[in-house]
């Protein structure tokens, strides 16, 4: 997965400048590659799972060719986001609902709300995403 890409401004009269990745995680998380002088990207080295790491970081530092050489870095965090992986819940684990005769094709019955909660959003399901499933006879 291509996290992202970063640009050096080296080139006539100027220095070249030199990008490295600090990254502390075991195994590593992420790898810079060079793609042509003075662009790098960010790339995953394995599969993110939110289960085990919420979230991840590393550091990109850049130097130049000067004397002394000057250097800048910046940190790198990632949110790792949850896949679907919950099913979406009933509010009720039973409904039992009474329809008057000789209601027209299509009439609502009753209408539910399926909280579809993933485990990196909230388990509060007044702040989750919801589901309308409309029951019509």
């Amino acid at each position: 997965m291509e996290l992202g890409l970063y640009r050096t401004h080296g080139g006539v009269g100027r220095m070249q400048v030199s990008c490295r990745l600090e990254d502390r995680s075991s195994p590593a998380t992420f790898e810079l590659g060079e793609l042509v002088a003075g662009q790098y990207k960010l790339t995953t080295t394995r599969r993110l799972d939110y289960e085990v790491e919420t979230w991840s970081s590393a550091v990109v530092v850049c130097s130049d060719e000067g004397h002394p050489a000057l250097t800048t870095r910046v940190n790198v965090s990632v949110s790792i986001v949850d896949r679907n992986d919950n099913a979406p819940q009933f509010q009720r684990s039973r409904y039992a609902l009474r329809v008057a005769e000789n209601k027209p094709a299509d009439f609502v019955v009753e209408q539910v709300r399926l909280p579809d909660i993933p485990s990196s959003i909230s388990s509060d399901p007044a702040q989750s995403p919801t589901q309308d499933f409309i029951w019509g006879v």
